[in-house]
């Protein structure tokens, strides 16, 4: 029996591989000719992967990959790329950026946001993924929590002080990227959650692990996150959290144990906590959606 009757036996198994192929690949593309339609230049995608190939690889950060792009299409204002599946544009113009972010910010008030709130409130709950009035009260009640701290400038003046005694040369070698990170750390922890840490003396403490892990876009997480872009329905279905569940249940019990110590013991700080008890007062007091506190949050 020749090649071709083999082929020929399994012509209808064949044929509908073929379908099968084509019908793929018809899915996975079917969108990539969004930006040519409107005349927008765009670096071509991969199917599924559109131009997240590197950054899913761990070739590239995410913003090595914006930094090509702009090169690649450096003299145009907008340009397209697909994170995934989606369709992304993206201004490359600083007068545009300026006047969408200021002059036309009414027009550009909401939020892309991947995790639904049902499924992971933590993390949707970011002030950067909320949407509409919600996103404007939140805006305008924690706006002044957002301001610098001197204790953690101090300690980290500290903490250089003692390094360089330590050390006891003229040239010095710090890791900068983790100096930074740790203090960071405390200064969220301080204004936003009204606990004082010092992370450069105390590198292992709960709430800088915490806050490390949760900031861990690796392993499990970076393959949630891409079920999330491809296949959100699926994902919202399953009531799969973006959040490790350790890492939510220690901030829920941070901020209740918070809240209800400042309420007993009546203390006051000017942080993002103090600040949200105020709103959630203010909204009991006048009545808002009939007497009950509104959400002003996720705790």
């Amino acid at each position: 029996m020749g090649v071709w009757d083999v082929l020929w036996s399994y012509s209808d198994w064949l044929l509908i591989l073929g379908l099968l192929l084509f019908a793929a690949h018809t899915l996975v593309t079917w969108n990539h000719d969004f930006f040519s339609k409107k005349g927008l230049p765009y670096t071509k995608p991969w199917p599924i992967f559109g131009n997240m190939v590197q950054v899913v690889l761990k070739r590239a950060s995410f913003a090595d990959v914006l930094l090509r792009m702009y090169r690649e299409h450096k003299g145009h204002r907008v340009m397209g790329m697909f994170q995934m599946t989606l369709p992304i544009t993206v201004v490359n113009d600083p007068e545009l950026l300026k006047r969408i972010v200021v002059k036309d910010f009414d027009h550009f008030v909401d939020h892309y946001s991947i995790i639904p709130p049902e499924v992971d409130p933590l993390f949707a709950g970011n002030l950067f993924f909320l949407k509409g009035q919600r996103w404007r009260d939140m805006r305008a009640t924690l706006s002044p929590a957002f301001t610098s701290s001197k204790d953690e400038e101090h300690q980290m003046g500290d903490f250089l002080e003692e390094t360089f005694k330590k050390q006891g040369k003229d040239v010095h070698s710090i890791e900068m990227k983790d100096l930074f990170t740790r203090f960071t750390n405390d200064v969220i922890a301080s204004t936003a959650f009204g606990v004082t840490v010092d992370s450069l003396k105390n590198p292992n403490n709960e709430f800088y692990l915490a806050g490390k892990e949760l900031t861990n876009f690796n392993g499990l997480r970076s393959l949630v996150f891409m079920g999330y872009t491809v296949c959100s329905r699926l994902m919202k279905f399953l009531r799969v959290p973006f959040t490790p569940p350790e890492v939510s249940k220690f901030i829920h019990s941070l901020v209740n144990d918070t809240l209800r110590t400042r309420e007993r013991e009546g203390i006051v700080r000017p942080d993002m906590i103090h600040l949200l008890m105020e709103a959630r007062k203010e909204t009991v007091s006048d009545g808002v959606n009939g007497g009950k506190i509104a959400k002003l949050s996720w705790y």
